[in-house]
Parts: C-alpha cells; sequence; structure tokens
C-alpha cells in the first residue's frame, strides 16, 4: 500500500503526538508499504515542545511554502488568516457558532500549504490511503478535501477525542453535527485506546458508528530504550542523581498536567508524610508545558526540570526511585502518552484510585503498579518501597507494550478493509 500520513505534528518537533506519526510512518515502512508525510515546519525553538499552542503559532524564520525531506514534505504555517480576521468583528454568539462550522479557524493558515505541497510534490501518487491524526480538527478537514478532490480514502486517527467529557448542551449538539459532517465519508476511524473507541461510539451517529476502526495504542519504541548512539542531556543527568542522592525517595513525572488529574492528592501527600515522618520525598517533574510549570504549588519537595531529550526522559525514568502517574479522573481513558513507557520501564509506578478499565487491563501486565486509595494507602506503598519490601518484577506480557505490535495491528486492519 502507499499511504499518505498528515498531522501538524512530526520530527524533530519533540512530542507525544509527534512520535507517535513518527512510530506510523517507520514501522508501516518496515511492514511492506510506502509512506509519505506531510507536516509543518517548526523553528528550532518549537521543536522542544515546551508551548501546548505552538501548532498555531508561525515558525519565525522561514520563508518557502515548503521544503521536502526525502518522502516528509515539511509546510510553512500562517497564524494569521482571513477567518480570524472576520470572526473578531462578530458577536460573541454568533463568533461560537461560526467557529464551530469553520471546523477550525486557529490553524486555518495551514490549509494553503498542504494543498500546495501536495499538488507539486505528490499529486502524481496513487494512495491507498490519506491518514490524518486528530487534533486539531484542521487535519480531519484536509483530509476530506483531499479525498473529494483527488478520489482517495481517507482515515482520521484519533489521538484524542474531538467530542470529549467536558462537551455539553449546545456544544455537544453542534460537535455532533460537525463530526458527522466530517467523518461520514471517512474509511475508517483509528483510536488510540479502548476507552476513547468505546466513548467515540456514545455520542456518534449511528452511521458513524458502523465504520470499521482499530485500536493502535501508543506503545513503546524498543530501538529508542536500547540506542547506544542516543542524545543523552549529561548535565540533565547530574543534576538528577545529586538530588536522588540527597533525598529519602524520588518521584519522577514526565510530560506536562493538567488539573483535572488531582496531582494535588499526590503533593499534599508527600508533604504530610514528610512532616509526619522527618523524611525528604521529592517529586520531580520533567518536561512541563510553559503554562503548566505556574500551576503547581510551590514547595521544597518539588523540583521542575525542562523538557528534555526523549532518549534522557526514558533513562530517568528508569533511574527514579518511583513513576508518579495521576489519572484524569471522569475520563473516557485514564491513558497518557508516557503511559506505556512508564509499564516498560519495569520501574514502581504510583498511581490515582479507580484507573478506567482499558489502563487497568495495562496495569496487569506489572506487578510494580501500586494503585493508590487514600492517604493512609500511599504511606503503605512508599513505606514498601523504601524499606524493600516491594521489589520490582519483570513484566507477564511486555510485547504489548511495543509500539510495533501496535501498528502491525493496524496494517492487517488497512490491508482487510482496502
Amino acid at each position: 500500500m502507499r499511504i499518505l500520513l498528515l498531522s501538524l505534528y512530526y520530527p524533530p518537533l519533540n512530542t507525544i503526538a509527534a512520535l507517535r506519526l513518527k512510530a506510523f510512518h517507520d514501522y508501516l515502512t518496515e511492514f511492506g508499504h510506502t509512506v509519505d508525510v506531510i507536516t509543518r515546519y517548526y523553528d528550532k525553538e518549537q521543536q522542544e515542545g515546551k508551548s501546548m499552542l505552538l501548532g498555531k503559532i508561525s515558525p519565525l524564520n522561514f520563508a518557502p511554502n515548503y521544503i521536502r525531506n526525502e518522502n516528509v514534505i515539511y509546510t510553512n504555517f500562517d497564524s494569521a488568516n482571513t477567518k480570524l480576521s472576520f470572526v473578531a468583528k462578530l458577536p460573541p454568539i454568533i463568533k461560537g457558532i461560526y467557529n464551530y462550522m469553520q471546523v477550525d479557524i486557529f490553524h486555518f493558515g495551514w490549509i494553503k500549504y498542504v494543498f500546495d505541497a501536495y499538488e507539486t510534490e505528490f499529486k502524481s501518487n496513487k494512495y491507498d490511503y490519506i491518514i490524518a491524526s486528530y487534533g486539531p480538527p484542521i487535519v480531519m478537514k484536509l483530509a476530506k478535501e483531499l479525498s473529494e478532490k483527488y478520489n482517495t480514502p481517507y482515515v482520521i486517527d484519533f489521538r484524542d477525542s474531538y467530542i470529549d467529557e467536558r462537551d455539553k448542551g449546545i456544544h455537544l449538539w453542534i460537535k455532533r453535527i460537525i463530526q458527522h459532517r466530517i467523518l461520514k465519508n471517512a474509511k475508517a476511524l483509528i483510536f488510540s485506546t479502548d476507552g476513547m473507541n468505546y466513548f467515540f461510539n456514545t455520542n456518534a451517529t449511528s452511521q458513524l458508528k458502523i465504520l470499521p476502526s482499530c485500536v493502535v495504542y501508543n506503545g513503546v519504541d524498543l530501538a529508542e530504550t536500547s540506542d547506544p548512539q542516543a542524545s543523552l542531556d549529561d548535565n540533565l543527568i547530574k543534576q538528577f542523581n545529586e538530588i536522588k542522592n540527597n533525598c529519602s525517595l524520588l518521584l519522577l513525572h514526565t510530560g506536562t498536567i493538567y488539573k483535572e488529574q488531582n496531582i494535588l492528592f499526590f503533593i499534599n501527600s508527600v508533604e504530610r508524610y514528610n512532616e509526619q515522618n522527618k523524611k525528604q520525598v521529592v517529586i520531580l517533574f520533567l518536561g512541563l508545558a510553559d503554562n503548566k510549570t505556574e500551576e503547581l504549588p510551590s514547595r521544597s519537595f518539588i523540583h521542575k526540570f525542562p523538557k528534555t531529550s526523549h532518549a534522557t526522559a526514558l533513562l530517568l525514568q528508569k533511574k527514579a526511585d518511583v513513576l508518579l502517574l495521576p489519572i484524569w479522573k471522569d475520563r473516557y481513558t485514564g491513558f497518557s502518552g508516557k503511559t506505556m513507557e512508564y509499564l516498560f520501564s519495569e520501574n514502581f509506578i504510583i498511581t490515582s484510585p479507580k484507573p478506567q478499565a482499558d489502563l487497568k487491563t495495562f496495569f496487569d501486565i506489572s506487578p510494580n503498579v501500586h494503585i493508590t486509595k487514600d492517604y493512609d494507602n500511599f504511606v503503605e506503598i512508599i513505606e514498601g518501597i523504601s524499606t524493600k519490601k516491594y521489589i520490582r518484577a519483570p513484566l507477564k506480557n511486555g510485547g504489548k507494550l511495543l509500539r510495533s505490535y501496535w501498528i502491525k495491528k493496524m496494517s492487517d486492519f488497512l490491508l482487510k478493509i482496502k
């Protein structure tokens, strides 16, 4: 098969979304398919992925419409566009409706560059599928338009859900209409978790519910976990070791954090435990988005490291005493991009109460996962790890944690529905 991947996020951008699409490219190629990519260009500073809004910010030092690196095209992007200019003049209620009906005015400045790149470089290619990875919504709109113009089946990969648990009332009603309009002619759907797949079907129209679908978890890239040539941040590792050597226990959280994950439960529990037991348990946050750093309380036992290379993050996941995995409460899935990496590290993991069903299934793979119930249970877990009552144990079925396992399933699925 020949496949076109369409995404706003792709390496050298250092984000979970970018790594997912790179894995699609690499493993689908390994499985015998030809894969091309259209993504957007990011400046060197943007490539670190510190801002959660970087996808809609124009590059500062990029003049051409696009550049091509073998089978990957990096396009320009305009933050300003006619849709944004127009909507600024509308009353608030009309503005909201207009935003929905246009699907995604904030990334509208990408469309012209994608079509220019496609028509100049890839138009002569006969694609079996266009796979567009959501979000933002503009990728779904682009996949639909390219499909209609060039008669190519399109598949939407949902890394996140377009409709989520926060959508109620008029918002839910409008988004269901938009979702149906974009997806009704899709060839198939891909979801990053079983929970997301289930949640999608609870809000989808009957026509969308019968679309072929498969689940492709993010998984771990085995090559990244054992690459001797990987770029490591020696200075950051040195700082990490200094903190670890001067504390009772080091709890590590990698990636950004959201208030819905209730990280305060763990922060307050550590603070209380330290005060009651004269201990110095620390929490280290690695790679928080800029705006999330400011949301955390200031405590002497909290350390914040900037975003670093993926290889460095993987190494620190193994070196930490414990990995901290707060879960989104009442969300359709408890998964985050780091979950599989945490499990694969075979390190201890402390997580929130009542994990979702799809997440619990993967927790059962690792005997090193400890699900907290309350503060007393948190203390019991911390003491068990500190006193060596709990010993790290090997995984029961580590193969299900690998990217290659899930992308092979996707490859087989695409061949089956072709």
